[in-house]
């Protein structure tokens, strides 16, 4: 079978934007895989909480939780209601979960953050190792972002899901990402797969992405696959990719850097 393969680097230069940080009272501290579980799960870890990871959290043992499906998604996608998204804080502080695992192919928004809100904030987290496998909207650390800011984030890992599928996230709107990167492998069958992000940005008010980069490599299905996003509809500064990308002989809309684009890249 041909394929087409394309291994490329495109580094866009703009000024910085100023990126809103959600301010909570009480800090919540997580020391184990088992603590982040609770967030949503538990009355006294609520999804508008504020929390800190203390140390580097070995996730392994998710790989055979809830008989195979692995850690459950924080927050819960409702189209009509954000009353169950994640609107809080997690700061990791650099802290590494190592091998986290979701194993969920016939589920929809799959991620260690089902949703995240807009106020939520996730900064100074590093996912290493694991695997996190669903259908639509499949990102390693979140599935899908209205509103919500990522800071300093990575993840080293492998994703793969069927359509809008990303390294890090899988789908946002109105929110911000800066200083974020990812490698390892991202896989998508049909369409929106991205080393970082499946699709970026909708809507009048779209979404920033800032100082970002991808190393992952990334094989996509019949439409918009990018190194850095598959389909662009937001603002994206700063930020290259440098991974190998690779879709079908019968694929449109493939890029290094993005498929499409339909917004600014700055």
């Amino acid at each position: 079978m041909v394929q087409t393969r394309i291994s490329t680097v495109v580094l866009f230069l703009a000024a910085s934007l100023t990126l809103g940080v959600p301010a909570n009272a009480e800090t919540i501290p997580l020391s184990t895989i088992e603590d982040l579980q609770k967030i949503g799960n538990d009355d006294a870890f609520p999804l508008n909480g504020s929390y800190v990871l203390t140390q580097d959290m070995d996730a392994r043992a998710t790989a055979t939780w809830n008989d195979g499906a692995g850690f459950d998604p924080i927050g819960e996608y409702n189209y009509f209601s954000s009353s169950k998204s994640f609107k809080g804080t997690l700061d990791g502080q650099g802290h590494v979960i190592l091998g986290l695992n979701i194993n969920r192919p016939d589920q929809d928004f799959v991620g260690m953050f089902e949703y995240v809100g807009n106020t939520g904030l996730i900064k100074n987290v590093v996912l290493l190792g694991g695997a996190v496998r669903g259908r639509y909207r499949v990102g390693a650390l979140a599935a899908t972002v209205d509103g919500g800011t990522f800071e300093c984030c990575s993840a080293q890992t492998y994703v793969s899901g069927t359509a809008l599928v990303g390294g890090l996230v899988g789908t946002i709107s109105y929110g911000a990402i800066n200083r974020c990167h990812t490698s390892g492998v991202v896989t998508g069958v049909e369409r929106y797969t991205g080393g970082l992000v499946g699709r970026h940005g909708e809507g009048i008010s779209p979404s920033v992405l800032l100082n970002c980069y991808s190393r992952a490599v990334v094989t996509g299905g019949d439409l918009y696959t990018g190194g850095l996003a598959g389909l662009n509809a937001g603002v994206i500064q700063n930020s290259f990719s440098a991974g190998d990308v690779t879709a079908g002989p019968d694929s449109t809309a493939i890029g290094g850097f993005t498929g499409e684009n339909s917004l600014l890249l700055g």
